[in-house]
C-alpha cells in the first residue's frame, strides 16, 4: 500500500498521512468530515448536533472509549484484510485529510473535509471508498441495521458517512469491511447515491453557517454525551452560579412531560423484558437458534465463544 493518493480536482490534500492525533484533531475542527455528518444530522447513536457544536466551537473532544479505541488499533488490520482480499485493486491506506476547494462558508472558508480510511481504484479507472469498521452483531440492545455479506445494507449512520466521503472525494462506489464480534470479516458494498450527497450537504452547510459561523448553540438532545456535556457546563460556572431563578414556560412543559414520560418508560421497559423471555422461552421450548415466520427470522439465539448467551430480535419488513 503506497502512502498518497492523487488529489481530485476539487479537493485538496490538508494533512498528510501519519500526522499526529493532536494535529488531526485540531485540524478536524475546521471542517465538517465524515465522521461529523451523522451526529449533525442527529442520525448518530453516539453523538449529536451539541457534541458536535462542542467539538467545533469550544474544542471539546470527547473521551477516547474502549471500543473507539479498538476501532483504531484494528483499522489497519480491517484495510491489510480487505487489500488481501481484493488483490485486483489498488488500495490505498489512510491517504491523509482531504478538504472541498469549490464550497465555502458564509465567512469564504472551505468547511468540508474528508479523512477516508482507504481509496481503492478498480481496473476501469473508477475509486471506490473505503471504510473500516468493528461492530458487535448480537445482544439484546444492538440494532440490526447490518444487512446480508456483499449488500449495501449498512446502519444509516455510516450510510451518511461514506456518501459524504464520496462526494468529497469523486468516488462513485464505496466499500464498508467490518469485523463483527472480534473474529466474523464481511464486506458490504455501494454505489454513491448524488440525491442522499445533496441532502446532507445542504443540511450540514445550513447547520455549519448557523452554529458554527454564527455560534448559535443547538437544542440539547437525547444522547448521554449532551448530558456529560451539559453536567460539565454547569459544574464549571459553581462560583458564579445564583441559587435560584423563574422558570420559563418552556421548561414548565419539559418538567410536565419528563415526569410522564418517565412512568411511561418504565412501564414500557418492564413490558419489554418480559417480551424478550417470552421470545428465550419460545426458543428454549423449541430447542431451535432461530425462530421463523412465512420464511423471515423473527429472532435468534446464539451462544457467544465466552459462553455468554444472546438475543438478536429482527423486525420484519411491513
Amino acid at each position: 500500500m503506497t502512502a498518497t493518493i492523487e488529489a481530485q480536482p476539487a479537493a485538496s490534500l490538508v494533512l498528510p498521512p501519519g500526522a499526529g492525533r493532536d494535529v488531526w484533531l485540531a485540524e478536524r475542527r475546521k471542517h465538517v468530515g465524515g465522521s461529523d455528518i451523522a451526529a449533525i444530522m442527529n442520525v448518530s447513536p453516539y453523538d449529536g448536533p451539541m457534541s458536535t457544536w462542542m467539538d467545533k466551537v469550544h474544542g471539546r473532544t470527547k473521551k477516547m472509549t474502549d471500543a473507539m479505541s479498538i476501532g483504531i488499533h484494528m483499522e489497519p488490520w480491517i484495510m491489510n484484510k480487505f487489500a488481501a482480499m481484493n488483490r485486483d485493486l489498488h488500495v490505498v491506506a489512510s491517504p491523509g485529510m482531504y478538504v472541498v476547494d469549490n464550497d465555502l462558508d458564509d465567512n469564504g472558508h472551505r468547511w468540508r473535509s474528508a479523512n477516508p480510511d482507504g481509496i481503492a481504484t478498480l481496473t476501469d479507472g473508477r475509486r471506490a471508498l473505503i471504510e473500516a469498521k468493528t461492530a458487535r452483531r448480537y445482544g439484546d440492545d444492538t440494532c440490526d441495521t447490518w444487512g446480508d455479506e456483499g449488500t449495501d445494507e449498512i446502519p444509516y449512520a455510516y450510510l451518511c458517512q461514506v456518501t459524504w466521503n464520496c462526494a468529497a472525494l469523486n468516488c462513485e462506489l464505496w466499500v464498508v469491511p467490518v469485523l463483527f464480534d472480534g473474529g466474523d470479516y464481511r464486506e458490504y458494498r455501494g454505489r454513491f447515491e448524488p440525491a442522499l450527497a445533496e441532502t446532507l450537504i445542504d443540511h450540514a452547510r445550513n447547520w455549519w453557517n448557523a452554529n458554527v459561523v454564527g455560534d448559535g448553540e443547538p437544542a440539547a438532545d437525547y444522547r448521554e454525551s449532551t448530558r456529560t456535556i451539559l453536567n460539565d457546563r454547569y459544574g464549571a460556572a459553581e462560583a458564579t452560579r445564583k441559587t435560584f431563578g423563574p422558570a420559563g414556560p418552556d421548561a414548565l412543559l419539559w418538567q410536565a412531560d419528563f415526569c410522564q414520560l418517565r412512568e411511561q418508560i418504565k412501564t414500557l421497559k418492564q413490558r419489554q423484558d418480559e417480551r424478550a423471555n417470552l421470545l428465550r422461552q419460545a426458543h428454549v421450548k423449541a430447542d431451535v437458534q432461530e425462530l421463523r415466520h412465512a420464511g423471515n427470522t423473527i429472532s435468534t439465539m446464539i451462544t457467544t465463544k465466552t459462553g455468554s448467551v444472546r438475543l438478536n430480535v429482527k423486525e420484519l419488513a411491513s
